[in-house]
């Protein structure tokens, strides 16, 4: 799956956003608190709502550039990767890739299966993220 989408705030500012998240996810699930810094390489267990438990490795990290992260599951690898790349003033396009790798002959099948019924679905709500992150950002700026 690839998603681009451009937005109307600076990569600076799109990257903050995605850093706070991440080390937000790393203290709710961990306890730790971690810098940008020592991000790249750190893995972790997350605990999912629906009671699936994976792995989280993050595999790159390249300051307002690349954020890639990899999740393991019982059933799936999946790599993920945001690309940022600077536009106009205070515009950026975040490209975003995931792949899937499924265990098995019938997960793959399953995931082949249901990755083409929901792609749809996932790559709105996903387009969806983004513009709230693009929201956010800008809100805050309006009050500060």
């Amino acid at each position: 799956m690839k998603i681009d989408k451009k937005l109307k705030i600076s990569t600076d500012q799109f990257y903050k956003q995605l850093i706070r998240s991440i080390q937000n996810d790393i203290l709710t699930q961990t306890g730790e608190e971690l810098l940008e810094h020592e991000l790249e390489g750190y893995s972790y267990v997350k605990n999912f709502p629906n009671n699936q438990i994976a792995t989280m490795t993050i595999t790159e990290i390249i300051h307002n550039k690349i954020y890639e992260y990899k999740m393991v599951t019982d059933k799936n690898i999946i790599v993920s990767r945001y690309t940022i790349s600077s536009q106009e003033k205070n515009t950026c396009e975040v490209e975003y890739e995931e792949h899937v790798e499924s265990e098995g002959a019938l997960q793959s099948l399953n995931d082949s299966f249901m990755g083409s019924v929901m792609m749809y679905f996932k790559k709105r709500r996903f387009a969806s993220m983004l513009s709230n992150v693009e929201r956010a950002v800008n809100k805050n700026e309006s009050n500060e």
